[in-house]
């Protein structure tokens, strides 16, 4: 029986991505393409806050449109690759632009290696479409609700897949998101009203909330002895009162979870 699912490993090497979230607020960066795979990442990179230089000789409807009610922070240049570089680059010194990301979405792939070459030269991170092996990060397919945001990514090698694992989430967890995101916002206040108050003792108060009796509580998705777990640990910093049962235990039992190797036919007799 011929295993449809087996590869050449030596055909291609593929990078294993380091997951993590960016801050890209006011981040300059470059969007290489016009088309409907441009627009779906300009719109995730508009609500970064990102400022945004779009390169297309033809832009789609929808980013002429987005550009015009995001004048502030994207631009688009109508122009080809080359053009694009003969006339950004050919001036001198502080006259030429600096980016902070490239985002290289053409469907030509000459185009986007065009791009390429000079964001290297000036050591700007790149993305080229379908070409995960090439780039220096590849974005993630994700869910969001205010600050939860879910990432699922395949580091670059399968956008449907990721996308599909993506909707099926958001399937599984649909009444869940909001109660948690309500929670999250909840936590946040408090936070942020503690570290101005008391900045001295963030890390203690995060480290309190390692214990398990706060995951637990949220896995129970029991959200109001969470805040209530919250809200005790921040009194008794206040007060000055000691953490005696502080337990280690769950860092650990997390950190081993995350090593331990997944067995794909769980529930097949061994």
């Amino acid at each position: 029986m011929t295993n449809t699912y087996s590869t050449n490993r030596a055909a291609v090497t593929i990078n294993n991505f380091y997951a993590y979230a960016a801050n890209l607020k006011d981040r300059r960066v470059l969007v290489l393409g016009g088309g409907a795979r441009a627009y779906r990442e300009i719109l995730r990179l508009v609500d970064a806050g990102c400022i945004l230089t779009i390169v297309a000789s033809e832009a789609c409807a929808e980013i002429d449109r987005l550009a015009v009610t995001h004048a502030s922070r994207a631009v688009i240049v109508p122009l080809s690759a080359q053009a694009y570089l003969e006339q950004a680059y050919s001036g001198q010194g502080d006259s030429a632009p600096r980016f902070d990301m490239a985002f290289l979405l053409c469907d030509c792939r000459q185009e986007n290696q065009i791009v390429a070459t000079r964001m290297q030269q000036d050591g700007v991170p790149t993305y080229f479409l379908h070409q995960p092996e090439l780039s220096d990060f590849v974005p993630a397919s994700q869910l969001k609700r205010g600050h939860l945001k879910i990432a699922v990514s395949t580091d670059g090698i399968c956008q449907p897949m990721e996308q599909a694992i993506a909707r099926r989430i958001e399937e599984l967890f649909v009444h869940d998101f909001d109660h948690y995101s309500l929670f999250l916002s909840a936590v946040e206040e408090r936070l942020e009203a503690f570290k101005q108050s008391d900045g001295e003792n963030w890390n203690e108060l995060n480290r309190r909330l390692e214990r398990e009796d706060f995951y637990l509580a949220i896995s129970r998705k029991n959200f109001e002895e969470a805040l209530r777990i919250v809200d005790n640990h921040i009194d008794g910093l206040r007060s000055g009162r000691p953490d005696d049962n502080y337990e280690t235990g769950l860092v650990e039992e997390i950190e081993e979870d995350i090593m331990r190797p997944r067995n794909p036919s769980k529930g097949a007799t061994k």
